[in-house]
């Protein structure tokens, strides 16, 4: 088998892993053809980061460690690191700074990479800190384009205990003219109006929706 032969059976074993459905039965299917690809080619760093992703949504968090350490020794790349950061996270308060300093050297592979600064903020949001807005917003300034930090910085203005609602306000307007075919930007919009009893703003508001 040629090399090209090779490459295109490595990325074929990865999309079956992908394309699996995550029940349980599906799950495990996923992780045995993800480790089947990274056992074919083990210098394959994406092979790894993709076990890494499919080991931490099952929760097994020493597993995906290990992968995406090896996705890393073989090549460091933001992506891997904020894998990595992400499990750190997941561990609790004991390895949170570790996941803070995984996550920064994510940010010294890619400077303006959107997904680890957001993981940034989910970990000042856990330790239930206004440092989370900056970090939120740093997201969205490094990529306007990412959806995620819009929607995660629109849930904790409402779940804040200030009063955030000028910002909630201007906020979903941006998420409403980014994502105009997205109900979550008019929903949360209409929140508001429903707590200062303006209806007829959300009968309009849902008129725009429609």
């Amino acid at each position: 088998m040629c090399l090209y032969q090779k490459k295109n059976l490595c990325l074929l074993l990865c999309l079956l892993g992908v394309l699996c459905i995550s029940d349980i039965d599906a799950q495990r299917d996923r992780i045995s053809i993800l480790r089947r690809s990274v056992e074919e080619y083990p210098l394959d760093d994406s092979a790894w980061q993709r076990l890494g992703i499919a080991l931490f949504e099952r929760g097994d968090l020493d597993a995906a460690q290990t992968a995406f350490q090896k996705a890393l020794k073989i090549k460091k790349t933001a992506s891997a690191y904020t894998g990595l950061g992400q499990v750190y996270g997941a561990r609790g308060k004991g390895a949170t700074q570790k996941a803070f300093q995984t996550l920064r050297m994510a940010l010294g592979v890619e400077e303006n990479y959107a997904p680890a600064q957001l993981e940034i903020a989910r970990l000042h949001t856990k330790l239930r800190d206004h440092d989370a807005e900056a970090a939120y917003r740093r997201a969205i300034e490094m990529d306007p384009t990412f959806a995620p930090a819009y929607r995660e910085l629109i849930l904790w203005y409402e779940k804040g205990q200030l009063d955030w609602e000028k910002e909630l306000v201007e906020l979903c307007q941006t998420y409403i003219t980014r994502w105009p075919d997205d109900a979550m930007g008019y929903y949360h919009r209409a929140l508001i109006y429903v707590d200062r009893n303006l209806y007829d703003k959300v009968y309009r508001l849902a008129e725009r929706a429609a």
